[in-house]
């Protein structure tokens, strides 16, 4: 039976996973013995379909277009955010934060790009106040009836056309690198207000493609990755974070110095 969710088990930060564990292991599992070539041309194939079904779509209807049809996985019906938000991958993360909060005696914090919300729950401690943002409405919806108490709450935001609500600290985990490099620096523009603002990227390592090519909006992610110290972004940073994702894949985190 799958444990309660209430917002006493969310504020503790120990929320139980969603989902089946033996089916997460199991998917892990046949990644870690799939060899790499053959998963990138999947992905890669999965990702041209998912971007021509996009094509033309505003930001709200291609991320909606995502979770509907779950061009990230996931089981038929279930908000799935990807693999990058398996407790693996995330634990450390969430670690690396709640030290930060307690560090910087972190009051408030925004999350632009919550996604189905695996990851903020596991940040959330007694006292914080948290608000996640996303631009797909019934992702929203259904976050806010699960999950929602008094200090964690949702909301339906497009932080490319609109400076979010104040906070102590933002964050925006493996977002970025959907969006189109102008989406990029808008979204960058609108949270300069921040005290702290941490974001965490998908980078693959292996030199054969400059960093921060751009691309259209959509599923698929960057083969370039987004480095936020060169141009077009050209911002000062510090590296919080690397956890491996293969031998040639990371995600870093890092805090943005305007």
């Amino acid at each position: 039976m799958e444990p309660t969710r209430t917002a006493t088990n969310i504020e503790t930060g120990n929320a139980p996973a969603e989902g089946s564990d033996y089916e997460r292991h199991w998917m892990n599992a046949l990644r870690a013995v799939t060899p790499e070539f053959i998963r990138r041309l999947r992905q890669k194939r999965r990702y041209a379909r998912s971007q021509r079904a996009c094509n033309g779509l505003t930001v709200e209807k291609t991320f909606e277009l995502i979770y509907r049809t779950n061009l990230w996985g996931g089981r038929s019906g279930e908000f799935y955010s990807g693999h990058g938000s398996d407790a693996e991958f995330a634990r450390p993360y969430c670690e690396m934060l709640r030290q930060f909060i307690r560090e910087r005696h972190i009051q408030s914090v925004v999350d632009i790009g919550c996604g189905d919300f695996r990851v903020g729950r596991n940040i959330v401690t007694p006292g914080l106040s948290y608000l996640g943002l996303d631009v797909v409405p019934p992702l929203v919806e259904r976050n806010q009836q699960q999950f929602g108490s008094e200090r964690v709450q949702f909301q339906v935001f497009n932080a490319i056309e609109s400076i979010p609500p104040a906070a102590d600290l933002c964050l925006i985990r493996q977002v970025l690198q959907h969006l189109s490099n102008e989406q990029v620096l808008a979204v960058l523009g609108n949270c300069r207000s921040y005290p702290h603002l941490i974001i965490s990227e998908h980078l693959i390592l292996d030199g054969r493609v400059p960093f921060n090519v751009d691309k259209p909006h959509g599923a698929d992610l960057r083969c370039s990755g987004l480095v936020f110290d060169l141009a077009p972004f050209n911002l000062k940073t510090e590296t919080l974070l690397e956890v491996p994702l293969t031998e040639n894949e990371t995600i870093r985190t890092v805090l943005i110095r305007y």
